[in-house]
């Protein structure tokens, strides 16, 4: 009887112990997947920043407008251009 119960208390404490090992193992893999995944997230929170400086550069207002006078043709609008709505329906 004492020694059923022996080999059955020792096969549990193998099997815990696997068990036990198996969960630490996971834990190490899931705690190095986290740290890679918040560098991951930091990286791309700075490339953020960066790009948002970037537009902010891009999007000046002098910048646009010295753009504009450089490629575009736009020249001022004359008053004959402009017509009434009513004046649309013609077309």
């Amino acid at each position: 009887m004492f020694r059923v119960m022996n080999c059955f208390a020792v096969l549990t404490i193998i099997f815990s112990s696997f068990f036990l090992y198996h969960i630490k193992s996971e834990a190490r893999r899931d705690a190095a997947l986290l740290v890679t995944l918040r560098e991951d997230i930091r990286k791309e929170q700075e490339m953020i920043n960066v790009l948002k400086a970037e537009w902010s550069h891009l999007d000046q207002p002098r910048r646009l407008q010295d753009l504009a006078g450089r490629y575009l043709d736009l020249r001022l609008l004359d008053a004959h251009q402009i017509i009434a709505l009513k004046d649309l329906n013609e077309f």
